[in-house]
């Protein structure tokens, strides 16, 4: 590596690490001051409430990267114009492009943390927030799995299984539906059965019914009463027996075939896909938030440190809020769920390419 090279690198990771530590740091006083009162009134113990500070940070530090990122950019090119640096690497024939080359190969970098971090830490933090939050301090038992009733849960091939109650440790459930939809999201056809046991391998269903749909031009239903029949479904015991995790406790191949489930279900899903998504488009923000911050650090350079942390903070917020927008609209059935998440990177893109272009080189 170039002395250069170490040199811009170095100049952009201080400002870079220093922001990562200070913004999380003011997120973390801001959620203890929300949850503060709540805490004192349940008798909640300071180290409880710390475990749950310290696991909410994994999400933050992900939200907060773009501005640490626009922030290091602003002060390391900002402070290179300003003691005249940028002048000297140019009159030593050193290009613009060249200067900025290697923030741009860090950033990417940057970008596969925050997505790797994105994909192993930051689902299972969102999981310890949600325990420690139900169990440690709102005191609620903590749900027992192996006995559940009125589950409706989604399985293979377009199969909906609709439970009245599950006895796990018996291999039991009761009253229970499963129906199977087409693509077109048309019921094929549907087990009804008094109880159904699994049996290692297979499932036996008692007194009940399976019924065929036939759509042709004569619709017509074939039924089938049984007073015990067995079914071989992929939908093992273990299936039901588990919590079903939020958007944000899976990681993505986890949401996409949850998602993948639903749509042969009949179920849009619009929420869950925008979740997915955003999985992706929200860590290339990183990098779109430097090219954004790269003309105004060399515009800007004279208004100093202040000018660079308030600029930051402005352009993030606005980002933050268009990507909210496109959230939302997504979610409303406006746009595609992908172009919806997608949209304000590309504005922003577009913008930062346009303001890139114009400086003298």
């Amino acid at each position: 590596m170039r002395v250069l090279t170490r040199y811009i690198l170095n100049e952009f990771l201080k400002p870079f690490l220093l922001g990562l530590v200070a913004f999380a740091s003011l997120l973390i006083i801001s959620e203890l001051f929300v949850q503060l009162d709540k805490w004192i009134d349940l008798g909640t113990p300071f180290l409880v409430g710390t475990e749950y500070l310290l696991w909410r940070t994994p999400e933050w530090l992900v939200q907060i990267s773009p501005v640490a990122v626009l922030l290091a950019t602003l002060f390391s090119l900002g402070g290179f114009a300003r003691h005249n640096e940028l002048t000297a690497m140019k009159a030593s024939g050193i290009s613009l492009y060249r200067i900025i080359l290697p923030l741009l190969v860090l950033c990417l970098f940057l970008v596969l943390g925050s997505l790797l971090f994105s994909e192993v830490v930051v689902p299972y933090a969102n999981q310890r927030v949600d325990y420690i939050y139900n169990v440690k301090v709102m005191r609620r038992e903590v749900k027992n799995y192996q006995k559940q009733d009125n589950l409706v849960i989604a399985g293979e091939e377009g199969r909906m299984y609709t439970i009245k109650h599950l006895e796990g440790e018996k291999k039991l459930m009761e009253e229970v539906s499963v129906d199977q939809f087409n693509k077109n999201s048309a019921i094929v056809n549907q087990i009804y059965a008094k109880k159904a046991i699994w049996k290692g391998d297979y499932w036996i269903f008692y007194n009940g019914v399976f019924r065929q749909f036939n759509y042709g031009e004569e619709k017509t239903i074939k039924e089938e009463k049984f007073e015990e029949r067995v079914f071989y479904l992929p939908e093992r015991l273990d299936h039901f027996c588990r919590k079903q995790k939020k958007p944000n406790e899976m990681n993505y191949f986890e949401l996409r075939d949850y998602i993948r489930k639903l749509v042969k279900n009949g179920i849009p899903a619009i929420r869950e896909k925008v979740a997915l998504y955003s999985k992706i488009s929200f860590p290339f923000s990183c990098f779109i938030i430097m090219l954004v911050g790269i003309p105004f650090a060399l515009q800007t350079s004279k208004g100093g440190r202040v000018m660079g942390f308030a600029l930051s903070i402005f352009i993030c917020f606005l980002y933050w809020g268009m990507f909210s927008i496109g959230k939302a609209i997504g979610e409303n059935r406006v746009l595609p769920p992908a172009l919806a998440v997608w949209s304000t990177n590309i504005i922003f893109g577009t913008l930062a390419l346009a303001l890139i272009s114009r400086i003298h080189k």
